[in-house]
């Protein structure tokens, strides 16, 4: 596809487009091929996504960016399936995965402004046959991840829109909450549930709700919840890492159940449309397509959420929140077999990007550090330094035990004077960053994908939660909350 032809696509849709820097660039992630058409400016950034595509063995990719009112990048990388060897272009559809959030929250928000809809609520008010501790449970809760539920899931691998309805009806009190209560935790059932609010507050189901509400009136008119209407369009197809490189995923898995917290199917052009409304109060060329006061909710909203190793981080509705250099970046990404999606914006400098890719986790996170560097000055974060000194400050025996649910947890001991972290066969040292804070090292079967600009990102926060005896209860690992549930052991 010929750079002008992408310019033109953006602009029928109504987003103003720089046409110095737009391209739509076909490589192959294998075979890079000499870049054209992205002008001095982004050269770096058109470098650093094709290092990570090569490097991350990720078939295809679509990078949009936004400034001002203008989409200043906007390319196409690679191929929709290593089998077929079919060019991403910016109309091919992507799995949003949890960026979808975003839209369910819009959504929500839209139906509170018009008095069908109350955040403060039990949502039995809107779901009356809920169980009496699930339906005790607000919008609010649901939208910022603060209802104490588990992460419980429903059947795949069908395509009914009434199974999202089916789903909200199944979760029973007795096995939907962790039972650490006022602790953020990552559920997307607490979505769910929002979702078929949703619906029983039109009488439509979920998707027909979205459509109307938000994605019709941006101009987003081919994104899809349905895989089969998707599948009628350019469709990237997923990839994982395989022995040999990229491998593709020969099942289309389906969760219908988990529809409002990660099933939205769009483009890279209709993306630039969100993104561009995001951080142009709601506007898109002039035409207001997400009201003020849904969008400023959607922006401020935040609760104190995790971790990421850099810093304190927050939770509003559909979107992390964080603060680095004086900006106040939002954002969330998204992971689905075969597809990693992201979303990262800061509003007070209108500036957005997008990064679609069809490989599992991909989320192309130095490109995202460049294109940061470039637009806002702003230096990629650092790690912090492991503090072991004072380690010994700390009674290392109070984390001690078996943490989790089920068959869902870790093990933390002590050995050679510090803590370590198990889950089955696979054990880890923490690093002590700060007070009830350490740091896993790179944690095998959670591994973000590696950057360009910081090859060593392979990390996650774990935070002690205390109880009002001092003791601890629970730790906040991976997004999620895990009540302590037995004795640990010391070597």
């Amino acid at each position: 596809m010929r750079t002008q032809h992408f310019a033109s696509i953006l602009s029928r849709l109504g987003v103003r487009v720089c046409s110095f820097a737009v391209a739509c660039l076909i490589a192959l992630p294998v075979s890079v091929r000499s870049q054209t058409g992205v002008g001095d400016r982004f050269a770096s950034l058109d470098s650093v996504i094709r290092q990570e595509m090569i490097r991350g063995d990720v078939p295809g990719a679509a990078v949009v960016v936004i400034k001002g009112t203008d989409v200043v990048f906007a390319q196409a990388y690679g191929v929709t399936s290593t089998e077929t060897g079919q060019p991403v272009t910016p109309r091919t559809m992507f799995r949003l995965a949890s960026v979808t959030k975003m839209f369910t929250a819009a959504t929500v928000l839209a139906l509170v402004e018009d008095g069908l809809l109350d955040l403060s609520v039990p949502i039995r008010h809107y779901l009356p046959d809920l169980p009496p501790r699930v339906g005790s449970k607000s919008l609010h809760e649901l939208l910022s991840h603060t209802a104490g539920l588990r992460d419980v899931g429903g059947r795949r691998g069908i395509v009914d829109d009434a199974e999202l309805s089916r789903f909200c009806g199944s979760l029973a009190d007795s096995n939907a909450f962790h039972g650490v209560d006022g602790v953020w935790s990552y559920a997307n059932a607490g979505y769910s549930l929002a979702g078929c609010a949703v619906a029983a507050a039109q009488g439509l189901s979920f998707s027909e709700v979205v459509t109307d509400r938000v994605l019709g009136p941006i101009g987003m008119t081919r994104s899809t919840f349905d895989p089969l209407t998707a599948m009628t369009r350019p469709l990237a197809l997923g990839h994982y890492p395989g022995a040999e490189g990229a491998e593709l995923l020969t099942r289309y898995i389906t969760l219908p159940y988990a529809a409002p917290a990660g099933t939205l199917i769009s483009s890279p052009e209709e993306m630039a449309l969100f993104a561009t409304a995001l951080v142009n109060g709601g506007r898109v060329n002039g035409r207001q397509v997400i009201s003020q006061s849904v969008l400023s909710t959607l922006l401020e909203t935040s609760v104190p959420a995790t971790d990421f190793g850099w810093g304190s981080a927050e939770y509003g509705y559909g979107m992390f929140s964080w603060t680095w250099q004086g900006q106040r970046f939002i954002g969330h990404q998204g992971v689905l077999a075969g597809f990693g999606a992201e979303l990262v914006a800061v509003p007070e400098q209108q500036f957005a990007m997008v990064v679609l890719t069809n490989r599992t986790s991909a989320y192309l996170d130095g490109a995202k550090r460049e294109a940061i560097r470039l637009l806002l000055n702003v230096t990629p974060y650092q790690l912090p330094t492991p503090d072991h000194g004072l380690a010994a400050d700390e009674d290392l025996d109070a984390w001690v035990g078996s943490y989790g649910m089920g068959q869902s947890g870790y093990d933390i001991t002590v050995r050679d004077g510090r803590l370590w972290i198990a889950r089955g066969a696979q054990e880890h040292p923490l690093e002590r960053v700060g007070p009830d804070t350490y740091r896993v090292a790179d944690p095998v079967g959670h591994r973000p994908f590696p950057s360009a600009s910081t090859p060593r990102v392979n990390f996650f926060t774990l935070l002690g939660v205390r109880g009002d005896d001092g003791t601890i209860k629970a730790v906040q690992y991976v997004w999620r909350v895990y009540p302590r549930r037995g004795a640990g052991s010391r070597e």
